[in-house]
This record gives structure tokens, C-alpha cells and sequence, in this order.
């Protein structure tokens, strides 16, 4: 929670439009998932494991009814 807030006042004390600020917290989600293939690519197994667990985690907040993504085209019936 701690985090968010954080993250939060950081982007509104920029004074960035919220496509602004999706779009930055895009940007640091991706690095932060090439930063972990990076640091783990020399360990093969921990690597795997990762890629397992950030497929279960996408698929969980994709499909996950709260976050009303099925509204922007994902959903069951889109997969599988």
C-alpha cells in the first residue's frame, strides 16, 4: 500500500493525465519484468519458474472480474 501511495503523489505532484501516468507505470512494469529475465537468464530453472509464475499472475488479473478487463476484450471466452 505503502508503494502505491507513494506512487501515486509522485505522478500526481508531476501533473500527468492518468493516460500519462498509465503509460509510465507501463513503462517501469516492463522494465522491471526485463530486469528480472535479465538477473535470472543465468539460472535456466529459476528462469523457468519465473516465466510460470508470471503466466498464472497475468492470467489471474486478466480473467479476475474486479479489474473489468473482459469490458476491453479479455476474458474467458477469449481464451483457451
Amino acid at each position: 500500500m505503502f508503494f502505491r501511495s507513494t506512487r501515486k503523489k509522485r505522478l500526481e505532484m508531476k501533473k500527468v493525465s492518468k493516460l500519462e501516468a498509465l503509460a509510465i507505470l507501463v513503462d517501469e512494469c516492463v522494465a522491471a519484468h526485463q530486469n528480472a529475465v535479465k538477473t535470472l537468464t543465468p539460472n535456466k530453472e529459476a528462469l523457468a519458474m519465473y516465466h510460470n509464475w508470471m503466466q498464472g499472475y497475468l492470467a489471474y488479473h486478466i480473467y479476475a472480474e474486479r479489474y473489468r478487463l473482459n469490458e476491453l476484450g479479455f476474458g474467458v471466452d477469449q481464451c483457451c
